[in-house]
């Protein structure tokens, strides 16, 4: 099993361990097939990983993501993701939307071979400002997170975005 370490917070950039944002760059940009999101939040600060996710886009790797309560998502991320929905018909965008649960958890799996997964956000706290921990992991227990992901999106109350017709 391989296992890589991956931080934020000034106190621990520089002392060799890799940040999280650069790390989550990398595995985006070496994506060949699709990419798997999930995501409590994802704000404005997050800019340069949604660019990278477009990029897999234009590259033709399919992209699904679940995210909590898009519909409490701030509005231009909103207005992002569904346009991509709309321009790239292998992107798929979900709504998390259980009136009890949260979906919590942060992960991104690429290829179903590498996951990265920590506490960050997508979000300029999570990607610089905030102490998060993470880690990228490249072994065969990444099919098996890639199952948990799959198990989500047939709950129901995990539902795809909709694009609304002006």
């Amino acid at each position: 099993m391989t296992v890589q370490t991956v931080v934020t917070g000034l106190a621990w950039m520089g002392i060799g361990i890799r940040s999280v944002k650069s790390a989550l760059k990398d595995i985006l940009r070496n994506a060949e097939h699709e990419v798997l999101l999930c995501a409590y939040s994802v704000t404005g600060g997050a800019d340069s990983i949604l660019e990278e996710l477009e990029d897999c886009l234009k590259r033709g790797i399919k992209f699904k993501a679940i995210i909590n309560r898009f519909n409490k998502q701030p509005p231009e991320i909103q207005k992002y993701l569904l346009n991509l929905v709309k321009i790239y018909p292998y992107c798929e965008v979900y709504d998390f939307n259980d009136l009890v649960e949260e979906l919590h958890s942060k992960l991104i799996v690429v290829d179903r071979s590498v996951a990265l997964i920590g506490s960050a956000n997508l979000s300029m706290r999570g990607m610089k400002q905030n102490y998060e921990l993470g880690i990228i992991l490249r072994d065969q227990e990444v099919g098996t997170i890639s199952k948990c992901f799959d198990s989500l999106l047939r709950l129901p109350t995990v539902v795809p975005v909709t694009i609304k017709i002006d």
